[in-house]
């Protein structure tokens, strides 16, 4: 969710894997889209003055070496950031305001806040929230969690169950706690503890044989999605409420895994990718009632996964990404009632892809039955 992950997703401000079969990086063509279909970008101007993009320019690429900012219903808002030799990791903290790349760098964009790069290639990480001050993240043996804060290119060890194999990582909206899934003797687990590992309590474990992929917290603070892969070779996606306990264990079932989940604050339903890898990679998006959903097709048999949502009806998907560029598309929902309008090819050959959407404000609190932070 370690090494090479082009296409990263809202969620990953929440929670994210830093590997995977995902990722954009190579030298491939890009992939066929529907006949005489042209991109609304269709060529990125030469030059980067690093300025900061318009503040609609939600939509952030690497492509040619260069990474650029883009808003989906105004093209002459393409804006490039800075050069971008490497694409691999490529995600947006929660106030848009700063990117984290390849060894945890991070840089500022419209913001002076920085981080080095250093050697770390985290397997599992994510944005801490509300204001990205820290990413934590899983080493690549995934024994222990960390925190790479800003301005330092140290890192520092917090893992909060010793002899444990560390999954996903999740911050909460608030910023002062942390979801994660572990491997221990007793099976896979799901835990939270305070943003600097302290105070774990575990809130689900599974049957034997089961084990648990993706964290997504809800951004109103009170719910935690998460997939399951079962022992019998179907897979759901569930919600633990964190106030009272309980869980909904089907929301959405299928014989696919669960590779990403993304949830946008105020509206209904999540979006999904699924497949068993890349090649077999299909975006949909989920009401929550248990049924296959609904595909976000991009007029085109070759793979698709869901980068980012847009609004209530607007996804943004990227189509190919095996090991080659991808293209991005704007993908509107069925709405019922109404005929659904085609997807809306926004730019080819694209190395990585991302949001840049603000997280909400003012942030929810932690559920008072939680682990309290240590420090925030």
């Amino acid at each position: 969710m370690a090494a090479l992950v082009a296409l990263v997703l809202p969620g990953c401000s929440s929670g994210h894997r830093s590997g995977g079969a995902a990722s954009t990086a190579g030298n491939s063509s890009s992939p066929t889209t529907a006949a005489a279909a042209k991109p609304v970008v269709a060529a990125l101007p030469e030059g980067c003055d690093g300025g900061a993009p318009a503040p609609g320019a939600v939509v952030a690429f690497v492509a040619g070496g260069r990474s650029w900012a883009v808003s989906p219903d105004v093209p002459a808002s393409l804006h490039c950031l800075f050069a971008t030799p490497d694409s691999g990791l490529f995600s947006f903290g929660p106030l848009g305001d700063r990117v984290a790349l390849p060894g945890l760098e991070v840089r500022g964009v419209g913001s002076p806040v920085s981080r080095p790069r250093s050697a770390v290639q985290p397997v599992y990480y994510s944005w801490s929230r509300p204001t990205g001050t820290t990413v934590v993240f899983t080493d690549g043996p995934r024994h222990r969690l960390a925190r790479a804060d800003l301005g330092v290119a140290a890192t520092r060890d917090i893992t909060p169950v010793p002899g444990a194999t560390y999954g996903d990582v999740a911050y909460h909206p608030s910023g002062l706690a942390i979801g994660f899934v572990v491997d221990t003797s007793d099976g896979a687990e799901i835990w939270m503890a305070t943003n600097q590992g302290q105070n774990p309590e575990r809130l689900v474990q599974a049957p034997a044989g089961t084990t648990f992929g993706h964290l997504v917290f809800a951004h109103d603070g009170t719910d935690l999605y998460y997939s399951i892969d079962r022992a019998d070779g179907t897979h759901a996606l569930a919600r633990y409420n964190l106030p009272s306990g309980g869980v909904a264990p089907a929301l959405w079932t299928g014989t696919d895994r669960i590779d990403d989940i993304v949830e946008l604050a105020g509206t209904p339903g999540v979006a999904l990718t699924v497949g068993q890898n890349c090649q077999s990679h299909r975006a949909l998006v989920s009401a929550l009632d248990g049924s296959p959903g609904i595909p976000l097709t991009t007029g085109t048999d070759a793979p698709t996964t869901v980068v980012g949502r847009l609004d209530r009806d607007r996804f943004l998907v990227a189509t190919g990404g095996c090991n080659a560029p991808s293209d991005l598309s704007v993908v509107h929902a069925a709405t019922a009632g109404s005929a659904k309008p085609p997807p809306v090819l926004l730019v080819q050959g694209v190395d990585a892809a991302t949001l840049r959407q603000p997280d909400p404000t003012p942030p929810p609190p932690l559920p008072k039955n939680l682990p309290a932070a240590a420090v925030a």
